[in-house]
């Protein structure tokens, strides 16, 4: 009995060692969901700037259900999530409010906006990064979070995930009302399906058969998705990544260039299906698409000042 009484005692002692030594101990701000902790000032931030005015949640701790368990991620870091979640709301939520009204954009955008802080690879001969995605329309997760500079330039956000934010958000306005039945004729000819990412597939290639990109060759509405969201985002921004300029001189026709069609002017077409999602978004929605854009130019200004490593 003298024995036993040893061995709990020592236990006890153990157990108050524990317990002394986690409570001195300072923990740095979880990367890990926890329903019962208390709310950070960022989590109110995201309340106020998201929740409440747009009806979005935004999931920046490590949460598996958000993410695709066939891919090794790293959770986002809370300085670069302070960042992107800022980023997004001025370049993106901000913008499409102030050429199409709050409650178009609390309707029709994503309910949740999830980050990663890694990028999503596939691999093998035809292996991709997916920088962005989305789900059912309801969800889009970011990855590369923690690639984010504290002070990035509009060209820099328009290369990584700008520019699939937007062409995400379109797929949601076409799901809830259908592109015009003249749109998917336009270009039936030239696209691949699941192999547009082929290396048969080159850039040149696509842009001289009347698309922006070698993505838009997948489908219809990924064709659509890609023209609309690169002539809004990027008028005059892109370092490693084309401007709607070039890409229009890019695509005219070219004798020299085994990617010329015979009797195929790529700029020409790409214009013809601007010029379809113009009059799409004007009388289904009505969205001037132009104006669209110049409220993403004049936020880009505005953004080169801006301090987004604080919450306010």
């Amino acid at each position: 009995m003298e024995v036993m009484n040893k061995y709990i005692i020592l236990a006890i002692c153990l157990f108050a060692f524990i317990i002394t030594a986690c409570s001195e101990e300072k923990l740095g701000e979880s990367i890990i969901i926890d329903s019962n902790e208390e709310q950070t000032p960022f989590d109110i931030w995201l309340t106020n700037n998201y929740t409440n005015p747009y009806n979005m949640e935004f999931h920046y701790k490590w949460n598996d259900i958000d993410s695709d368990v066939k891919f090794d991620y790293t959770p986002a870091k809370i300085e670069k999530s302070i960042v992107v979640a800022q980023i997004l709301k001025y370049m993106w939520l901000d913008v499409i409010s102030e050429s199409a009204g709050i409650n178009f954009t609390r309707g029709y955008s994503p309910r949740v906006i999830n980050l990663v802080g890694t990028a999503k690879y596939t691999t093998g001969s035809t292996g991709t990064v997916t920088l962005a995605y989305a789900t059912s329309g309801m969800k889009i997760t970011i990855n590369k979070v923690n690639d984010t500079p504290d002070r990035p330039t509009v060209s820099w956000l328009t290369d990584n995930w700008l520019k699939t934010i937007f062409h995400e958000n379109s797929h949601i306005w076409t799901q809830k009302k259908a592109l015009p039945e003249v749109w998917p004729t336009i270009s039936s000819a030239y696209y691949l399906g699941g192999t547009w990412n082929e290396t048969a597939n080159s850039l040149d290639m696509a842009y001289k058969r009347g698309f922006v990109s070698r993505y838009a060759r997948q489908n219809e509405a990924e064709d659509f998705a890609e023209t609309l969201s690169i002539y809004v985002t990027r008028s005059v921004y892109g370092d490693e990544d084309d401007t709607w300029a070039e890409i229009l001189e890019k695509a005219k026709p070219d004798p020299d260039s085994e990617a010329t069609v015979q009797g195929v002017d790529g700029s020409e077409i790409i214009l013809y299906k601007l010029s379809i999602i113009k009059e799409y978004m004007s009388t289904v929605w009505g969205i001037d698409l132009d104006d669209l854009r110049e409220a993403f130019e004049r936020h880009a200004v505005v953004f080169g000042t801006m301090d987004l490593t604080t919450i306010e």
